[in-house]
């Protein structure tokens, strides 16, 4: 076989591998959990820190909070994300949860049948200068 041949080959073979995508997996009904309950069903497979220049892209400006809801399929997949609330109206948008990094989580020692779960997930942002301060 020639060099030309062997490297076609392996194109292709490289190629047709890039395309191939993991269909969501769903043993069971998905179920409703509370984030906190989120470990007796999956616990997040942990990656390293990932430090920003500033302020990330899939954090909108200003100050507010918003709540988004995950599905994770019987792989330990996120499937699908979606915003559930923002305040104030507007601030967090379907845009910002797409960008928002992905995790991967696997089954939880409880969670043997790998029971497909959609949880919603909480946060508020705040300026620096605010950080550690109450308000009366």
């Amino acid at each position: 076989m020639s060099k030309y041949s062997m490297l076609a080959m392996f194109l292709f073979v490289a190629l047709v591998g890039c395309q191939a995508t993991a269909e969501p997996q769903f043993n069971a009904e998905t179920i409703n959990v509370e984030f906190e309950s989120l470990d007796d069903y999956w616990v997040e497979i942990p990656e390293p820190i990932k430090y920003h220049k500033g302020r990330p892209k899939f954090i909108p400006d200003g100050r507010g909070s918003g709540v988004y809801a995950i599905t994770i399929d019987s792989n330990g997949l996120v499937v699908k994300k979606e915003l559930v609330s923002s305040i104030p109206e507007g601030w967090l948008t379907q845009k910002h949860v797409d960008h928002m990094p992905t995790k991967q989580y696997q089954a939880s020692k409880n969670n043997v049948e790998r029971q497909p779960v959609r949880v919603e997930i909480s946060f508020s942002v705040m300026p620096r200068s605010e950080i550690g301060t109450t308000s009366d």
